[in-house]
């Protein structure tokens, strides 16, 4: 029992579970968690059953759309492993629950733009009002776009961006 282990092992071991996630995602994980933390304290109870988290649940499903309830979802399973030592994972009415909100939900597709649209902007947009976007913009050009961008060299030029990374994971 972890009661009867030594302060300095336990001060260790909590040290070593905060450093599990990384930095970057740590404050929007912590804010979310934290606004679950305050919920439950507003509904007068220090419970971690699934019953509460259902309710919680139930009250962000009237505002948010599925794909934020995942995302809740995710990072409340991080932070209750973390600090509590309490896989939500094993709550199958809660998964379910979260499951059922994404039926038939369609996520908002952003606008793409063409090759052509791309080509067309990079040549044609006048340079007085928009040569901070031409620089700026991280664009994945195909090969002939690219090849006439580099023809006109006094012109125009590519930036290129670091690699995209997938989000970071919250612990």
């Amino acid at each position: 029992m972890a009661s009867d282990l030594p302060e300095t092992i336990l001060k260790k071991s909590e040290t070593a579970v905060k450093a599990l996630g990384p930095e970057k995602s740590s404050k929007r994980c912590d804010e979310t968690y934290n606004r679950f933390i305050d919920w439950r304290k507003q509904q007068g109870t220090e419970s971690f059953v699934e019953e509460v988290f259902l309710a919680y649940f139930e009250d962000k499903s009237r505002h948010y759309a599925p794909s934020t309830l995942w995302s809740i979802y995710s990072i409340l399973k991080s932070k209750m492993i973390a600090n509590h030592n309490i896989d939500i994972s094993r709550y199958s009415r809660l998964l379910t629950f979260v499951k059922t909100k994404n039926v038939g939900f369609q996520s908002k597709q952003a606008s793409v733009f063409t090759p052509e649209e791309i080509k067309k902007f990079l040549l044609e947009a006048p340079d007085s009002e928009f040569l901070v976007i031409k620089v700026l913009a991280d664009i994945d050009l195909s090969e002939d776009i690219d090849d006439e961008i580099e023809a006109d060299e006094d012109r125009y030029f590519r930036v290129q961006g670091p690699e995209k990374r997938s989000p970071p994971s919250c612990r």
